[in-house]
């Protein structure tokens, strides 16, 4: 993937999350819970589709994290009702999709950028489990605080995964076979 297209990709992931924190902002809202909801769904498969999902292969820490997947929405599962079990589980998959995606990333070449991303997924993860547990099980002390706290440090993590750049500005979007004798 083009450097400028995992710009776009994240850049709008972060639009939506903007539009998921609007929608949160109002927290007895069960309406506005599930448009909030909706909103980050998207901003995970946007998320998930820059750190290319469609490389993801099946070894020790995909295993691992679409367990951790599972034992999260079956922890979850008691406190939802209705529509939101579908959404919820809906969620789920999709973030835990862009988490295996994001370490997928760093089989192929460890950078700081990409570890970045990585601990940035991850973040987010616990940030949701912590909204999730809050919200659909128990209260938890200080929930609001360990939510946003770890909520803000994956999105500037995630945020500052772009400054991996391979590419010359000026090369992007020229064929690659133009660039072939350049490199030598």
């Amino acid at each position: 993937m083009c450097h400028s297209a995992y710009v776009r990709l994240l850049a709008t992931g972060l639009m939506f999350s903007a539009v998921g924190d609007f929608c949160l902002f109002w927290i007895h809202s069960k309406e506005w819970f599930i448009f909030g909801l909706l909103a980050f769904a998207v901003a995970q498969l946007l998320y998930a589709l820059a750190f290319d999902v469609t490389r993801v292969t099946f070894d020790g820490s995909t295993v691992v994290t679409m367990a951790t997947a599972v034992l999260t929405y079956v922890y979850i599962l008691p406190g939802l009702k209705g529509v939101m079990t579908s959404l919820v589980g809906l969620y789920v998959i999709l973030i835990f999709s862009m988490t295996a995606a994001s370490t997928s990333r760093l089989r192929r070449d460890v950078t700081w950028p990409r570890l970045s991303a990585c601990f940035g997924a991850v973040l987010f993860v616990v940030s949701d489990f912590v909204l999730a547990v809050n919200k659909f099980r128990f209260p938890l002390p200080h929930a609001r605080f360990l939510n946003l706290s770890t909520y803000f440090v994956a999105q500037c993590l995630i945020a500052f995964s772009v400054l991996e750049s391979k590419e010359d500005p000026k090369d992007l979007g020229k064929p690659k076979r133009q660039l072939e004798g350049k490199e030598k």
